[in-house]
């Protein structure tokens, strides 16, 4: 524990994991300090009142290998048997309402772990939770060996009982709690409480293990409402309503079916089988399925709805009694299930998604666990939520079907930062559905200013400024999108390749340098960029104006050169310019790359987005005398810190506040160093 304390973790895995470890320490000290009388007993060969049971042995103030005898009362030793085990069942009760609070912060905890990447937080939260496990087989242990004790402390007719072998060793049992234990009397339930009851309980096919136990329960009726928008399916499906129907008259008999669908799908001449509490909303041709589906949960009056996304049967694996009491249990709005697809293709169905600097990668798989179920970022099948939750929350109404969902659990998890489980033993029947195209989720990136979009089948899909409209100028603490990144990046190489083509001498200076040797390319944070050509080459880079206009660039003449320094021309100054963006172009009477060049060596290039330019000759030199102590450690642009000159002093330091906290563009979520994590998000 003091290893992982000692870890360097993001400030909040720190605080979580002081915690962790305060909360064990309390209970083994709890626990040890109850132990110690007879901890201390049992090492005293010659102490009258313990009998000591290990290793197969017996030992008393007796000869070894003799009988045990007594020197006290027995009803002495019961009572400190009965004050150890109260003892023993108060520290076990800690455990458990530890382990309890410890779940339910497991959801958040979840979404911490991947925006921290804390592999140190994850192995800790396990470690201890392990330990935790450990010290509880340990009391049983002790309370065996109390229990064996006391089998043997005793006289019948003043004769000694020596134990036998086979009573010395006996098989560790497990403390399985009574169906008193789990079923409070006259407590109302929402579903019953369950209990497992062993692992050869189901055999053959395991189709049973956890059992209900019997307990004072509302109906089902009264809880859940299952919602069916059959505007959201891909084609008309009057066999899914079939049998859907029958699935809810066999297994969930009168509880309220709510179906959506568009004038002229007909679903109403479906045949309704008997115990279906059905109704019918009927809506226009043109109604967005997000509005659709806002519509039908306003219809519900129960505490518990079930979106049937895409919906094809309903079968008692959906274990809706399940949902409902892990949603009770863990405290959370959403619970879900794994899938099934109409071609036989089972899935977890729970992915995560990374969403950070205009980038948003989803990845199939999970984090952390509780209760047999996984925490998730995104469902992607039907799901069990509290209605009054979807209400906060509604679906948007201008998106298409396909990405729907991907929406709504981005939304609630940039508000809620938090995860949701899903119970894989809770299965719904689906229908298959294909990959979206990239054009499809072209209103998905307008609306999330998604740059980047990585799906978790590998797919890598690239959206323009216009499509994920984010060509406009951030606010402070913001990096730039990479559309405007990229406009920015592509001047500069359009300069850059003008200059070679025509035999003009140009190299990166200043921030653009420092970008190219940090990044290889612009700063995530720039404002301009900047650039220096050789004086003499003033009037060749001037008459390039008519190239630029041809690449949707233009060029203006800021300054002249001037005579002279060191008797050759000096100075100069062009402004390059795109629809937002300025290189300014300076110039300087001798360049590293002339030097090079003299000396028959050729200029100094470094990769710069893809391209090679040419930059002073030991670039890593260049910025370091240029910017400084710590340079490869950031600052954003002098303007942006209010500066009035570039030439302030580098003073690396966290990023300034963010002035919209949360966005995904926010800077003040990155450390002020390195390079790899402004690169795409890792899961």
């Amino acid at each position: 524990m003091l290893m992982m304390l000692r870890c360097k973790c993001h400030p909040a895995s720190s605080k979580a994991q002081i915690l962790i470890a305060a909360i064990f320490i309390m209970s083994v000290f709890t626990f040890w300090t109850s132990l110690l009388p007879y901890e201390a007993a049992s090492c005293d060969l010659n102490n009258p009142r313990v009998v000591h049971v290990k290793a197969g042995c017996l030992c008393n103030n007796e000869k070894r290998g003799q009988p045990p005898t007594v020197k006290e009362p027995p009803y002495q030793f019961m009572e400190d048997t009965r004050r150890l085990q109260d003892t023993l069942t108060d520290t076990l009760e800690f455990t458990k309402r530890l382990e309890a609070e410890l779940n339910k912060i497991k959801s958040s905890l979840g979404t911490f772990i991947k925006r921290s990447r804390s592999g140190e937080v994850i192995m800790g939260i396990q470690n201890s939770m392990g330990k935790l496990q450990g010290l509880q087989d340990l009391m049983k242990e002790k309370y065996q060996i109390i229990q064996q004790s006391n089998s043997y402390k005793h006289r019948l007719g003043g004769k000694e009982l020596v134990p036998s072998e086979k009573e010395l060793v006996q098989p560790e049992k497990e403390l399985v709690p009574t169906e008193k234990e789990l079923v409070q009397p006259g407590k109302r339930y929402l579903v019953c409480p369950e209990m497992f009851n062993g692992t050869t309980f189901g055999y053959p096919f395991f189709y049973e293990g956890f059992v209900d136990l019997p307990c004072y329960h509302p109906p089902l009726s009264s809880l859940i409402t299952i919602l069916i928008n059959m505007a959201d399916y891909s084609h008309q499906n009057h066999k899914s309503i079939s049998a859907i129907f029958r699935g809810v008259s066999k297994h969930f008999n009168e509880v309220q079916l709510i179906i959506g669908h568009r004038a002229g799908q007909n679903i109403k001449n479906v045949k309704i089988h008997h115990g279906v509490n059905v109704s019918f909303s009927e809506f226009s041709t043109e109604a967005n399925p997000g509005f659709i589906w806002n519509e039908l949960i306003g219809q519900v009056k129960t505490q518990f709805v079930l979106i049937g996304r895409d919906l094809q049967m309903l079968t008692w694996d959906i274990r809706l009694d399940r949902l409902i009491r892990e949603s009770e249990l863990m405290d959370t709005p959403i619970v879900g299930g794994a899938i099934r697809t109409n071609d036989g293709h089972w899935s977890i169905g729970c992915q995560q998604f990374r969403f950070r600097n205009y980038t948003l990668v989803y990845k199939s798989g999970y984090d952390l666990s509780n209760h047999e179920c996984v925490f998730c970022d995104h469902l992607q099948g039907p799901f069990l939520a509290k209605t009054r939750f979807m209400t906060l929350y509604p679906f948007s109404t201008s998106l298409p079907r396909e990405v729907l969902f991907e929406s709504f659990f981005l939304n609630v998890n940039q508000h809620l930062k938090k995860q949701f489980p899903l119970c894989p033993d809770s299965m719904f029947h689906v229908e298959t559905t294909p990959i979206p195209e990239r054009d499809i989720w072209i209103p998905f990136a307008k609306r999330w200013n998604v740059y980047r979009l990585r799906l978790s089948s590998g797919q890598l899909y690239e959206f323009d400024c216009k499509e994920s409209k984010t060509g406009f100028d951030r606010g402070d603490g913001m990096a730039q999108s990479p559309c405007r990144l990229q406009e920015l990046a592509d001047l500069i190489k359009a300069v850059m390749s003008l200059c070679e083509k025509n035999n003009i001498l140009c190299e990166l200076q200043e921030g653009t340098a420092l970008g190219a040797v940090k990044f290889n390319k612009v700063l995530p944070w720039e404002l301009d960029a900047d650039v220096t050509f050789h004086s003499s080459n003033f009037s060749k880079f001037e008459a390039l104006a008519s190239s630029f206009q041809k690449l949707g660039y233009g060029l203006s003449v800021i300054k002249k050169p001037w005579c002279c320094v060191d008797g050759v021309i000096a100075g100069g100054i062009f402004n390059v310019y795109s629809q937002n963006w300025n290189v300014e172009m300076y110039g300087q009477h001798l360049m590293d790359s002339e030097k090079m060049i003299l000396k028959g060596l050729s200029p100094t290039q470094v990769h710069f987005d893809g391209q090679w330019v040419n930059v002073p000759t030991n670039p890593g030199l260049f910025v370091r005398n240029r910017y400084g102590k710590e340079v490869y450690q950031h600052a954003q642009h002098w303007m942006t810190l209010g500066h009035s000159t570039g030439w302030t002093p580098y003073i690396p330091s966290k990023f300034k506040t963010c002035s919209k906290p949360g966005d995904m563009a926010c800077l003040d979520q990155f450390l002020a160093d390195g390079n790899l994590q402004f690169e795409e998000p890792l899961i």
